[in-house]
């Protein structure tokens, strides 16, 4: 029988057999228990029609108690790219619609051995080539989040080269080879688990018809809106927001919205 012809149902519970197996390289009864309120015999039954229909792509792993990839793994349910991926983990709505927009397609490959290595906790060995230097750099990298900027992706984590936590561009990302040890992890990046507060308004120069339409448009209370942002990715959410360096150079009809606490550009010229 073919993929499409099962239920919908049973479909969703083979994909996420196989996109447990192929992204975190690993996956138990209790996963599909969980996820879609399953009995045990349920799971259990979704398992074997898997290893049915795909005998070649799983291997149980008897001291973990857990099914894992086979070399041989090749996906019979679903196309692994970036966009399933968030799409798999609710980072994107079911229905949206999306200005078309220049984003750098990624490997597959390279994509998959960075997700396994956040899962794993572990670090591998990445080819990056950086704009300041004009070949690729080897460094060891312990991946701990991917993160959308809304134009393109990065996969942040602790640079062993560096010694510290930094962005990593996954379309510059050249190779990923040799899988080891962590380095330090995501509880250790402070600027990650630093949360700031960014205070939107209205434009000063704007009339105050046009202040209130702005506060209306978004969701301002009191003439304010506060977000919270991670530190290490406020850079990303000013430059959205068109809260740059250039913002002073444009007219208030264009700016439209200013920051209330203006001692984060400060903070940010000085780091």
């Amino acid at each position: 029988m073919k993929p499409q012809n099962f239920k919908w149902e049973v479909r969703k519970r083979l994909e996420e057999i196989e996109r447990c197996l192929y992204w975190k390289g690993g996956v138990q009864r209790s996963n599909l228990m969980n996820i879609f309120g399953i009995s045990p015999q349920q799971a259990s039954s979704d398992f074997a029609l898997y290893q049915e229909l795909a005998p070649d792509n799983v291997l149980f792993n008897q001291s973990l108690k857990r099914y894992e990839p086979s070399g041989n793994f090749k996906p019979a349910f679903f196309t692994p790219d970036i966009t399933n991926y968030f799409q798999w983990t609710d980072q994107l709505a079911s229905v949206t619609a999306t200005i078309p927009s220049p984003l750098r397609p990624t490997d597959s490959s390279t994509l998959k051995q960075l997700i396994n290595a956040i899962h794993r906790e572990g670090s591998v060995e990445i080819h990056y080539q950086s704009m300041s230097s004009p070949k690729p750099s080897k460094r060891r990298l312990t991946p701990h989040t991917l993160v959308f900027d809304g134009y393109r992706y990065h996969v942040r984590g602790y640079c062993h080269l560096r010694g510290d936590f930094r962005d990593f561009v996954l379309g510059r990302v050249t190779k990923v080879i040799n899988p080891g040890e962590p380095g330090q992890k995501k509880d250790m990046d402070d600027a990650w688990n630093t949360k700031i507060i960014l205070r939107l308004c209205p434009h000063p120069d704007l009339t105050a018809e046009q202040q209130k339409v702005i506060e209306r448009d978004f969701g301002m209370e009191n003439g304010e809106l506060q977000l919270r942002v991670r530190q290490a990715m406020l850079i990303y959410m000013l430059v959205q927001l068109r809260l740059d360096r250039f913002s002073e150079m444009r007219t208030p009809a264009e700016q439209q919205i200013v920051l209330a606490n203006t001692e984060i550009l400060e903070y940010l010229s000085n780091n």
